[in-house]
């Protein structure tokens, strides 16, 4: 198939098929381009990787084109609700999320999930498949391909299969690393991360010493912040802790006036990888701070659906501590609510996808999980930069860990990480208690072992894959 005019145009502007198909793998449809469409032109294999990279910040992405179908980040906004540290003021968008009534086979928002990660799986495939290393250019485009397929997959084993460790041979996601158009079985835990693995090391190889323009480009350190979450869902503490160190100290953490300026610019010093959102790539109402900044002019601050820190967790935060300041105390209107997102104007905040911050506590649960004496260190080099009445902790084993889950709570809240550790951790929700600020209709309580923290397989996989039935789906 040679390259026709119209997706010639679609590779240039780099948005490419943010559309999907009830079949993501049909190959010669929407979704998934021929070795032939890859390689037309260097112009368009740059293309193919623009488009991904544009699809995890498009609407649409997930084929639903709701207003929470905004790509990788509503994905993990979405998930955050999920937690038990966002509490929303109103149901509104979001809240078949929050209230797990989202995590169902017939219910669109599994399927937003699933198409948003194996659409941009796909289309890595297209490139893996059709390009070699000959040359540093195309080492670069490949070492970008691998690191989509692994994020890609590493977003869908956390969120379809169960937890890593304890879990290695049991049901996960699909895998496809061929262009067949044959629906796959589900892997094991133990495959699938084989894979992962396997196509970050390969990216790292390939991305080294490539120079990049843009934060919204993957270079080396953005394969490096994966790899760490990766080996840290996988209980190798070592190497989790390696990787984290290996980023600790190449970016500088924000001082209190940057932290409370609104996490809107991928300038921000503590960024690694982001989007940057203009008026032209801007998905306005079906955006990230359409839905958090509760002063905006989105669905969170016109029409009321605040988003607001769990009241438990905000009375753990020091009154010294300046990140309590991005949050309402419990004398105001709205007790708790979120002043910690602020859009620039237009719906162009831009999206923060991987930050510094989170490496520190990455490294130090490692370090406290190895009996490593550096933890606590680790700990106090992030949090004394947020109080300045921080004491080194004097905690060991189980409290200091729990002391550095509660602080990576507390700094990286509505950013897409509590979910993924709530079920890691095997910690379990609990949002029904004396005083809780919870909606009434989501207060909810479930334990570490919960089918809840596992999203069934969308339906239309099940009746479309061969060689996956009712009995291989996720409990009800």
């Amino acid at each position: 198939m040679k390259i026709n005019k119209y997706l010639t145009s679609i590779l240039f502007a780099g948005t490419l098929f943010t559309g999907c198909s009830d079949d993501f793998l049909d190959v010669e449809g929407k979704n998934i381009l021929t070795k032939e469409q890859v390689t037309s032109s260097p112009i368009a294999t740059n293309g193919v990787i623009d488009g991904i990279f544009a699809s995890f910040r498009s609407f649409g992405i997930g084929g639903v084109s709701s207003h929470v179908d905004y790509g990788h980040k509503g994905v993990i906004s979405a998930l955050d609700i999920m937690g038990e540290d966002i509490a929303m003021y109103k149901f509104h968008w979001m809240g078949y999320f929050y209230n797990y009534l989202g995590r169902t086979t017939t219910n669109s928002r599994s399927k937003i999930l699933w198409n948003t990660y194996y659409t941009q799986a796909g289309q890595a495939n297209s490139i893996i498949l059709s390009i070699d290393d000959s040359d540093n250019a195309s080492k670069n485009l490949l070492g970008q391909a691998y690191f989509y397929r692994a994020f890609s997959y590493f977003n869908l084993a956390r969120i379809f299969g169960p937890t890593y460790v304890g879990h290695e041979n049991d049901k996960s996601i699909p895998i496809y690393l061929d262009d067949s158009k044959e629906g796959n079985p589900r892997s094991t835990n133990k495959e699938v991360y084989e894979v992962i693995l396997s196509d970050l090391k390969k990216a790292k190889s390939l991305l080294n010493g490539y120079q990049r323009n843009t934060k919204e480009k993957v270079n080396e350190d953005v394969v490096t912040y994966l790899l760490a979450n990766v080996y840290l869902e996988m209980g190798d503490y070592q190497l989790a802790a390696q990787s984290a160190d290996e980023l600790i100290g190449k970016y500088n953490l924000m001082d209190e006036t940057e932290w409370l300026s609104g996490f809107s610019n991928i300038s921000n010093t503590e960024c690694i990888w982001g989007a940057d959102i203009t008026s032209e790539t801007s998905t306005s109402y079906a955006s990230f701070f359409s839905h958090f900044d509760n002063g905006g002019s989105g669905y969170a601050g016109a029409l009321a659906v605040y988003k607001l820190m769990n009241k438990r967790l905000y009375e753990k935060i020091s009154d010294t501590d300046y990140r309590k300041k991005a949050f309402a105390d419990a004398s105001s209107d709205v007790p708790y609510k979120s002043l910690k997102f602020k859009d620039p104007g237009g719906f162009e905040g831009d999206y923060i996808y991987m930050r510094i911050s989170e490496m520190y506590f990455v490294s130090a649960e490692a370090k406290a999980r190895l009996n490593n004496g550096d933890a606590a260190q680790v700990l106090y080099n992030i949090v004394s930069k947020r109080d300045p009445n921080y004491q080194m902790s004097q905690n060991t084993g189980n409290d200091l860990i729990e002391e550095i889950i509660t602080q990576k709570r507390i700094e990286m809240w509505g950013e897409g990480v509590h979910w993924f550790d709530l079920k890691r951790l095997k910690k379990g929700i609990t949002r029904d208690y004396d005083g809780t600020n919870h909606l009434e209709s989501a207060r909810l309580n479930l334990s570490m072992d919960s089918p809840s923290f596992l999203f069934q397989i969308p339906e239309d996989e099940i009746n479309s894959n061969n060689n996956i039935n009712a009995g291989d789906q996720n409990p009800n």
